[in-house]
């Protein structure tokens, strides 16, 4: 339709052109003539007016045509629009869903740096703690004991030390966390023999931590050679460990003080936040008692039994609580 009317509108301009240039030249004709004879011919006059009329004509057809390809543009360009909306409707409406824009990811928050008296999580254990039937609960007095509830509990540890580098931390458990004897029976023994330390580096190392923990964990050069200053007992040879127990040195070293003093920073607790006594790495005054420190914090040198028959006698018993490096990469506050 629209292609026609715009055919047709040239079309008209053409004849419009070639009419006015006719007339034009036929005025001119006519107007010679009348000049020379003084007169208007009438059929020249009439043929003179027939160019006009269709001339006329010519314009009236072109203004037309012009007008219906100005209604035709307008129907063009808003039949699109219409379309689109419509189709942009259809797809608001759709049921796909839109995608949401992506989030930029989250900046891995850097760690805070491990320092000197951080307490820090490490495995878990099924920890036992001391529980009394006594005067405090109306029973007898002797009748107390240590048990377990079968529930492991995250190990809490505090870092003592950090190597050089700060890639590695020294770090002991926040609590006693097992009652056990330093040697299965009363005899002459060091560290490198006792039970104690074969129960660290075996059981409780293997219940204790996973795969990944384990190998944080590292081999450790243990100095037992010092020698008890008071009692002038030694404690054997030296031993590569992943766990041991603190001596005499290192617990003075760590938390001051002094042998046979009262130290409020070396007393700990069991889970249930009862004062226990915990062993040290080292012997008394007999090659059969090894040292400990009482739930007042006093370091006693000269130990007690190590099969821990003496504190027995009185409902007692000494605890652990261990000792180990480990990578400080794997390490949480």
């Amino acid at each position: 339709m629209i292609e026609a009317v715009h055919i047709f509108r040239q079309m008209m301009l053409l004849t419009v052109k070639k009419l006015a240039i006719i007339g034009w030249k036929y005025d001119r004709k006519v107007y010679r003539i009348w000049q020379n004879n003084a007169g208007y011919p009438a059929d020249e006059k009439r043929k003179s007016k027939m160019i006009k009329k269709n001339l006329f004509v010519c314009f009236i057809a072109i203004i037309v045509s012009c007008m219906l390809m100005a209604c035709g543009n307008g129907e063009v360009g808003s039949g699109p629009n219409k379309n689109t909306e419509k189709e942009s409707g259809d797809n608001n409406s759709s049921d796909t869903p839109t995608a949401k824009p992506t989030e930029a990811p989250s900046p891995t928050p850097t760690p805070e740096p491990i320092v000197i008296g951080d307490e820090i999580v490490l495995g878990s254990f099924d920890q036992e703690f001391f529980h009394c039937e006594g005067e405090k609960y109306g029973g007898n007095p002797k009748d107390k004991s240590y048990i377990n509830d079968g529930v492991r509990e995250e190990l809490v540890w505090k870092v003592l030390k950090l190597s050089e580098d700060e890639t590695k931390a020294m770090i002991i458990t926040r609590d006693v966390i097992a009652f056990r004897a330093y040697h299965d029976i009363l005899a002459d023994i060091t560290w490198e023999e006792c039970s104690l330390r074969k129960w660290l580096n075996e059981d409780f190392y293997n219940s204790a931590f996973t795969d990944e923990e384990k190998a944080a964990i590292k081999e450790t050069l243990v100095v037992n050679n010092n020698k008890n200053e008071k009692y002038d007992t030694v404690s054997g040879n030296d031993t590569t460990d992943r766990i041991y127990c603190l001596s005499i040195d290192e617990a003075i070293e760590f938390y001051g003080g002094k042998v046979n003093d009262y130290n409020n920073k070396l007393v700990a607790k069991d889970i249930s936040g009862e004062a226990s006594m915990w062993w040290l790495r080292g012997n008394g005054r007999f090659q059969k008692w090894a040292i400990w420190v009482s739930t007042a914090g006093l370091i006693s040198a000269g130990g007690t039994p190590c099969d821990g028959s003496e504190k027995a006698e009185s409902g007692f018993k000494v605890g652990v609580r261990p000792v180990m490096w480990v990578d400080v990469a794997a390490l949480h506050k």
